[in-house]
């Protein structure tokens, strides 16, 4: 019944997240009156942009969503309305979230999140809600393993993010099997215990620490490339002689702000190419 209310529901679906002011956005006084020209409504669908010029809207573009989180949303918010996915995968469904938007926007926080407490993005809380999930099914005689793989790709490579500290860091072949089905070969694939906080901790520094990132005038640390957080959950049930497959990709997409927007603040030529030439490879890839 779960998965047939999904399906009512969409099996595609868009959120957009408005992030609030900072303290670190140029020009803005958090002390001040604050007003946005991103504007949330309050049906929770609509959503609308703004240009003001001497205290008049000038300028406005409307738009709706399947949902629309308001600059307060927090990260509970997010993962209450996107848990649903986790259980699909749990079901035997192949599930992938995106998160796409501009430098700066807060991808990687919604996505990744940081600490032990509040903040915690949709990965940590998506292996926490499988571990919970996994306790509940014991008692019907149902066992569920899961193994994970952190990929990311930066200028038309692909490297692991879970490779051990200090080993080589090497471009992976994008393979085929005979049926079809895409994978990264000789990519690090952990099984883990989603039970273990603190391993599912350590995965998450070991990852942020190969990740590629680069200092912009909108982010002090802005990642340069697409990752690709996999879980892949198998479950078993001998009494009923039954097994489930299921994957729940969670990729966070390189800022997509265009350089002459949002300048490196490194000013290192080198690196714009790159942005688009991981973008290209990352279409062509999902388009196998």
């Amino acid at each position: 019944m779960h998965n047939i209310i999904q399906e009512l529901r969409g099996n595609i679906r868009v959120y957009v997240r408005v992030r609030p002011f900072l303290s670190s956005d140029k020009g803005v006084d958090l002390e001040g009156k604050l007003d946005p020209c991103v504007k949330v409504k309050q049906d929770g669908v609509g959503c609308e942009i703004n240009r003001v010029e001497d205290g008049e809207v000038q300028e406005s573009h409307k738009w709706e969503f399947d949902k629309s989180f308001p600059c307060p949303t927090t990260q509970d918010d997010i993962f209450l309305e996107v848990k649903e996915f986790v259980q699909s995968a749990l079901d035997g469904y192949n599930v992938c979230l995106f998160s796409y938007g501009q430098t700066g926007s807060g991808k990687t926080h919604t996505m990744q999140g940081y600490g032990k407490g509040e903040q915690r993005g949709i990965i940590p809380r998506s292996i926490e809600k499988i571990g919970q999930y996994r306790e509940q099914m014991k008692e019907k005689g149902w066992d569920y393993s899961m193994a994970v793989t952190f990929i990311e790709v930066y200028n038309e490579q692909t490297f692991d993010l879970l490779r051990p500290e200090g080993s080589e860091k090497r471009d992976l072949p994008i393979k085929q099997d005979a049926k079809g089905k895409t994978y990264v070969q000789d990519v690090n694939k952990l099984v883990t215990d989603p039970t273990d906080l603190k391993a599912i901790d350590d995965l998450m520094d070991t990852a942020a620490l190969h990740r590629a990132t680069a200092s912009t005038d909108m982010n002090a640390v802005s990642s340069r490339s697409h990752s690709i957080f996999s879980l892949y959950v198998t479950g078993q049930n001998e009494e009923l002689g039954a097994t489930v497959n299921g994957t729940l990709h969670l990729c966070d997409l390189a800022g997509s702000s265009q350089s002459l927007t949002v300048p490196i603040a490194s000013r290192d030529p080198p690196r714009l190419p790159r942005r688009c030439a991981s973008t290209e490879a990352f279409a062509r890839g999902f388009r196998i």
